[in-house]
Formats: C-alpha cells, sequence, structure tokens
C-alpha cells in the first residue's frame, strides 16, 4: 500500500496557494502538465442585479412607508384643526344664548345697584352702600367671567365682556378712592358747610370719570350688538340691556358731565301745591296730582306710576317702571320755581336735570 495516498478529501487535493516558479499568477499552481485558468466557484447569494432590484424596491417601500405616515399625519393635525374652529351654526347658537345670559345677568346687577343707591336707610351710612354696591360688582365680575370661558362663544362677545370686568374694576377703585377721600376730609376739617364744600369738590372729578366710563359701557354694548348683528343675521338689541338703554334716555350732551349739585343752590322753604299739574321737558313728561299720585313717560316711551311728595325741601318720588318694573327712588332738589316752570335735579349719581314746564290744559 502507498504511504502518501491520494484520497478524497486528502489536503493534496486542495490546490496550491504558491506560486510555481516563473508564473505571475496568471495560473494557479495545480497538477503537472495542467495550464488551465483556475475559475473560482460562483459566490453564494443573489447576483449583482437581484442586489440592485432588492435596494430599489427597500427604497421605494420606504418612501411610501414615509409619505403614507405623514399624510397620515396631516390628516390628524387637520382634523384637529377643524375640530377647534366651532361651526357656524354651533357658533350662533352658543354666542345667542350666551348673549341671553349677560344680558340677564347685567340687568340684575344694574337693579341691584340701582336699589343701593335709592336705599333710604343707607343715608346714614354711606360706606355700608358703597360696601354692597363692592360686592355686587364682584358677583357681577365673576358672572361675566364665566360667560366669556364659554366654548364656541363669539370672540367680540368675549372681549367685550373682558371690558366689561374692567369697567367695574375702575368704577370700585374710583369710589373707593373717593371714600378714602372722603374720610380724611372728615378727619381733618371742620365744620358740616366745610365739610361738604370739600366732599362736593372732591366728587366733582370723580363724577366726570363716572360718566366717562358709563358712556365707554355704553358704547361698546352698542358697538358689539352691531358686530353680532351683522354676523349672524339675527337682532341682538342693546336695548335689553339696562344700563345701556338708560343713558340712551339721560343723555342731553355726552361731552358734558353733569356736575354734582350744591345743596345749597336748591330752593328751600317749598310749597307742594306748586307743583301740582302736569309739567313736561324735551319730549319727558311728569304728572304730579294733588292726591299724591304721579305718572310719568320718558322720551323713549316708557311708563312709570307711584307717588311723589315734598320732603325736607326735596321732591321725592317713588314709582315703578311699567317696562323693567323696576322700583325707583328718586329724590330731586329744586330751584328757579314760577308759577309755570322749575328746575329739577337728581341729588344721586347721574344728577340728571330737567326744566320743567308746565303744560296747559286745553
Amino acid at each position: 500500500m502507498s504511504d502518501n495516498p491520494r484520497m478524497p478529501g486528502h489536503p493534496s487535493d486542495i490546490p496550491s496557494s504558491r506560486l510555481t516558479e516563473g508564473n505571475t499568477g496568471g495560473n494557479i499552481s495545480g497538477p503537472p502538465g495542467n495550464n488551465n485558468q483556475y475559475n473560482p466557484p460562483p459566490p453564494h447569494g443573489p447576483s449583482g442585479n437581484t442586489q440592485t432590484r432588492n435596494i430599489i424596491i427597500g427604497a421605494i417601500a420606504t418612501i411610501i412607508a414615509s409619505t403614507s405616515v405623514y399624510y397620515l399625519t396631516q390628516y390628524v393635525n387637520n382634523r384637529k384643526s377643524e375640530s377647534s374652529i366651532p361651526n357656524p351654526i354651533v357658533m350662533k347658537e352658543a354666542t345667542t344664548n350666551a348673549w341671553k345670559r349677560y344680558v340677564t345677568m347685567d340687568n340684575i346687577y344694574y337693579k341691584a345697584t340701582v336699589m343701593l343707591y335709592n336705599d333710604e336707610t343707607m343715608l346714614t351710612d354711606p360706606y355700608k352702600r358703597i360696601d354692597e354696591i363692592t360686592k355686587e360688582a364682584d358677583i357681577f365680575k365673576k358672572d361675566a367671567g364665566k360667560i366669556a370661558k364659554e366654548k364656541n362663544v363669539d370672540p367680540a362677545l368675549k372681549t367685550m365682556l373682558s371690558r366689561r370686568i374692567e369697567r367695574q374694576t375702575e368704577y370700585i377703585e374710583l369710589i373707593n378712592a373717593f371714600i378714602s377721600n372722603t374720610k380724611t376730609i372728615m378727619a381733618t376739617t371742620t365744620g358740616d358747610d366745610a365739610q361738604k364744600k370739600k366732599i362736593l369738590e372732591a366728587f366733582s372729578p370723580v363724577l366726570i370719570s363716572l360718566n366717562r366710563l358709563y358712556k365707554k359701557a355704553a358704547t361698546e354694548i352698542e358697538e358689539l350688538a352691531k358686530t353680532l348683528t351683522s354676523t349672524y343675521a339675527i337682532t341682538f338689541d342693546p336695548n335689553e340691556v339696562m344700563i345701556y338703554a338708560d343713558y340712551k334716555k339721560g343723555i342731553k350732551n355726552p361731552d358734558i358731565a353733569i356736575q354734582a349739585p350744591n345743596p345749597v343752590d336748591f330752593s328751600t322753604q317749598i310749597n307742594s301745591k306748586d307743583f301740582i299739574g302736569n309739567w313736561a321737558d324735551k319730549g319727558n313728561k311728569i304728572s304730579l296730582q294733588k292726591d299724591g299720585s304721579m305718572n310719568s313717560t320718558t322720551a323713549n316711551g316708557e311708563e312709570a306710576t307711584g307717588t311723589w311728595k315734598i320732603e325736607n325741601d326735596r321732591l321725592k318720588i317713588e314709582s315703578v317702571s311699567t317696562l323693567s318694573k323696576i322700583k325707583y327712588t328718586l329724590i330731586f332738589g329744586l330751584k328757579n320755581i314760577t308759577t309755570d316752570s322749575f328746575t329739577m335735579q337728581l341729588t344721586t349719581a347721574p344728577f340728571d336735570i330737567y326744566n320743567a314746564v308746565r303744560q296747559k290744559d286745553n
């Protein structure tokens, strides 16, 4: 048996990696006399064309997937954006309901404030009256703030509510500053007449500022009503808001604030018989009857009925508005009294002045 048998798989079957002498490397050495070039076996796996095709397909798949994710994200974001913008019909309904609640809230506050101003039990304690008015203003601001935060309400209404809150804050700050000033005057000034004079002088600029706020509030309500009426093609009537309606009724010259009256300017030793009859001033009419009953009609047509009397040289009228059903207690100072005319001025803000002329019976 041969000492070096050639067995399949024997290492001698493996081509030599050495180069034969004089061979430049073009041929792989093998058995003697074999000059054929060695061709290595093809590599395992896909060919070059297959690899290129797979790369292209992979890239296309990646682009499609990325594009799908992009458009899906955009769709979701657009849906979110669309859902954040209320439907016009929804906004119209929400705004209409919010307006109604605002009108109710504002009128409740206005009625409460008027009642507090006309409450004679607080004449001896004006500071208590201011405390009560401040409480009402705080309730108003809280309620207005709730409406301003409601969803789907027109931004114009929300803006106006925010401004109304600002007006009330300014109003209370003005009143509190005046009260503080009044306390200082009372503590540093001797004599009732001197105190009254200084207090009236201090109140004059306050009154101008209050009239300015009053006018701003009325203007904002009017402009809002116009905007909402135009936007939603239904009527938002500013006259539903009592502070606006009363402002329009009492306005004579909006650019000139009525000054607080000086009590010494009013007449004394008043005879009630001089005022019995029918009187008028620029469309406003009042009838003072002998039995103490009265009725009145404003230039805008609002009627009121009640009673009247002369008390402490002042004309005191207690009446109920047939429109708003509000009870009023109004006290007027009187001057320039003649047989056929007299001047009457409210002794509390807004200090309206009426020049009454007797109406002859036909």
